[in-house]
This record gives C-alpha cells, sequence and structure tokens, in this order.
C-alpha cells in the first residue's frame, strides 16, 4: 500500500506499566525500523534485555520477514543498524535478534560512535562489548562506520546527515575527558529525508548536548516534519524541540510513561508544535508511517507482541540474574 515509498515503523516494546522498573520490566529503550524503497532496512537501537522475551523476538523476527515479504529463512537485507549510543536499554534486541538467527539476515552496515570506555567509562554496560563480539563471530562482513558531525550518505533514496556526535565536545588540549556528567549526551544525532519528508532522530540528547548545539549550529537547519522525542521524554529540551518545531512526534516511552506528572511539562515542548493533539504516537504498539502529500501518515497500527521478561539473557540462555 506505501506505493515504493520510504516505510517508518515504530516497534512496540513493552514498558513498564507503572513508568518505572520491576525484575521484570523498564520504562525505556527504543526500536525503530526504516523499510528502503528497494526492501531493504536501516534499523535503529534495539531496547532493553527486559524487552527481548522470546514472545517479543519471535513477534519481531515475524514483523521483519511480513514487512520485507520474506520467506522463513531467505535473508533480509539489513542496509544499515545504527545504534545511538552505548546505553543497554539501546542495544539488547540488536544483539539477540542477530545471534539468534544468524543465517537470516545480512548486515551490511553497522554504524556507531561510542566514546572510548577508557575515556567514558560511565554509562557503558555489557552490551556494546557483546555487541563488537556478535559481529565479529556471526557478521565478519559487515561494515563497521563511525559517523562524524557533518557526514551525509544516501541508502536507496532516503538521505541522511549526521548532526552531532560526542566528538563535538571534546576539546583539542584535553582528548583523554569527556566533559559532559550525562552519558545520554553521547547519543549520535541523525536527520532523515524520504520522500518530501525529514525526520530528527535525537537518541537520548539531554541538556548538555542542547547547550552546545545551540551555542554552536545553526537554528534553521533543524527545522524538521517529525521528532524523535529524546529520551524517552525524561528530560527538558526547551531551546531544540522549537527549533525543530516538527508538527508529528514519535515518542519511544508508553503513553502513561510520557503524561506522567513529572513529564508533562517536558513534553509540552513537543506538544506546543504539532498539527493537533493526535499527531503524537507512543511505542507501546507498533505504529507504520510514509510521507504522502506532505503529510505524515499512518499506513500501520498493531499491538505489541511480548510482555514481561521471561528470564532469557542476550544469548539466548535463561539467566537467573534477570530476575533477581
Amino acid at each position: 500500500a506505501s506505493g515504493g515509498k520510504t516505510e517508518i515503523y515504530q516497534y512496540g516494546l513493552y514498558y513498564d506499566p507503572q513508568n518505572g522498573h520491576s525484575p521484570t520490566t523498564t520504562n525505556c529503550g527504543m526500536l525503530y525500523i526504516v523499510k528502503l524503497c528497494d526492501n531493504r532496512l536501516f534499523m535503529m537501537d534495539g531496547g532493553h534485555i527486559l524487552q527481548c522475551s522470546v514472545e517479543a523476538l519471535t513477534g519481531l523476527y515475524d514483523f521483519l520477514h511480513r514487512i520485507t515479504g520474506k520467506a522463513p529463512g531467505e535473508k533480509i537485507e539489513i542496509a544499515c543498524w545504527f545504534v545511538t549510543h552505548a546505553h543497554d536499554d539501546h542495544l539488547a534486541m540488536c544483539i539477540r535478534l542477530t545471534r539468534t538467527y544468524p543465517g537470516e539476515f545480512d548486515i551490511q552496515r553497522i554504524l556507531f560512535n561510542f566514546p572510548s570506555y577508557t575515556v567514558c567509562r560511565r554509562g557503558y554496560a555489557e552490551e556494546p562489548f557483546r555487541l563488537r563480539e556478535t559481529l565479529r563471530e556471526f557478521y565478519p562482513g559487515a561494515m563497521c562506520l563511525k559517523p562524524h558531525h557533518g557526514m551525509k550518505f544516501t541508502l536507496a533514496d532516503t538521505e541522511f546527515e549526521v548532526y552531532y556526535t560526542h566528538e563535538d565536545v571534546i576539546r583539542a588540549d584535553n582528548v583523554t575527558e569527556y566533559p559532559f556528567r550525562d552519558f545520554n549526551c553521547t547519543s549520535t544525532v541523525l536527520k532523515m529525508t524520504a520522500d518530501g519528508g525529514s525526520v530528527m532522530w535525537l537518541g537520548d540528547t539531554n541538556l548538555e548536548a542542547e547547550a552546545h548545539i545551540v551555542k554552536t549550529m545553526p537554528k534553521e537547519m533543524w527545522k524538521a516534519d517529525v521528532v524523535q522525542v529524546a529520551h524517552h521524554c525524561f528530560n527538558h529540551l526547551s531551546t531544540l524541540y522549537p527549533w525543530i518545531g516538527a508538527p508529528y512526534a514519535m515518542l519511544p516511552n508508553s503513553y502513561f510513561g510520557g503524561h506522567t506528572p513529572e513529564n508533562l511539562s517536558k513534553l509540552a515542548d513537543v506538544e506546543a508544535c504539532l498539527k493537533s493533539p493526535d499527531c503524537i504516537w507512543y511505542e507501546e504498539k507498533t505504529t507504520g508511517f510514509v510521507f504522502e502529500g506532505g503529510e505524515y501518515r499512518v499506513i500501520l497500527e498493531e499491538d505489541r507482541v511480548g510482555g514481561e521478561h521471561d528470564g532469557i539473557g542476550l544469548y539466548g540462555t535463561y539467566n537467573e540474574r534477570i530476575l533477581e
């Protein structure tokens, strides 16, 4: 039904019903899928291990086959898997999926710019190292690319431009220190343009990165049609959201998580730009979109697959530590 257009999917994840954490739930994590016009995929991030039950993993596997029209056993081409930053709630499904079905994916590129562990070890979990291990073991032919500010690339007819990386704030006189307190500000910011529309992918961008961007970049270049609400709606971006001015928004959290009393003021700057109050979508369900006639049009809405975690770890074996 998309007519060969680029399709964008906010893929449903399970969030804690009280916007908190439990031994089997979390309130963060995000996973986006872009189906390019040539039927290859641009994958983004991958959720928390607590969102990666066997049921959820199987649901994602089936969904990828369905949107690409590939039969089970037929390789799905992943033109690029982009990881915004090295927090565990953005990596687990990438590792879990590709280790569980290694023969069914052709990963052509993986794109990330993580700070060195020796420079910025706070915030690191095991997942970044497991990602590298997975690539070496199962996908040795995948190109590992490191994005830098200003880099542009095109996949099929979809264009991407790197707007910010953690390197932007490293001082030339002290390259061994990351000067920001918040590891979320190591998120790579990417602008995507397809079919006459644009999406600003913010990852978990936070206040320190926003302050740097406002001081060093022109406002005009930030305008976009769609914004991925940063950091699961946990922080303000009171300058950047108006700069982006997006009439449509996607929020990687549940509706409840975006509307708790402490998060309402953080969401207000996003909502002030929306075309209507209904033009924001939450990741507790799967929603697909295309750009068409100047609109961000919904082409699919489905219930999330998978609930609370079942204790299965990154490598597909039962892990009691997850449920401690």
